[in-house]
């Protein structure tokens, strides 16, 4: 038996008889139904991967080229990557994600360029770049929080 607060009831002309239309107040997704939940839960797995397929996709429109350095006794890592106009960024890999340590002060490269990495210490690394007409020459000395 439906309670009378939640069932209306329309009339159609009588050729067609009446029917009886009942609103649980559920709304359109229908949760009590099974198949209610499932679209719930579809669409929710649909939305979830659009999120995780634009986040791994942003790094294509931001960075270049990407390189990996490990300090010599394994207890750091750091990834420098280089924009569009070949300026270099370094971060930190930490357990989740990276860390921003460092970005080139000046306004970028016409051409490809790459810096040379070198490890002073487990907490200190050099950048340099070497210009072929040595005019351009810069270096770096950035320490690793």
């Amino acid at each position: 038996m439906y309670d009378k607060r939640k069932m209306q009831e329309y009339e159609i002309s009588p050729q067609y008889g009446s029917i009886q239309i009942i609103d649980d107040g559920k709304g359109v997704w229908g949760m009590r139904t099974k198949s209610g939940r499932i679209k719930c839960i579809a669409f929710l797995a649909v939305f979830f991967l659009m999120v995780c397929l634009c986040r791994s996709c942003c790094g294509i429109f931001i960075n270049t080229e990407e390189e990996i350095f490990i300090s010599p006794r394994q207890t750091n890592t750091i990834i420098v990557q280089y924009d569009f106009v070949c300026r270099p960024t370094v971060y930190k890999k930490a357990w989740i994600g990276k860390e921003k340590i460092w970005t080139y002060p000046g306004s970028g490269f016409m051409e490809t360029v790459h810096f040379g990495v070198e490890w002073l210490s487990e907490d200190q690394i050099r950048m340099s770049y070497d210009d072929e007409n040595d005019e351009y020459d810069e270096e770096f000395i950035i320490t690793i929080p």
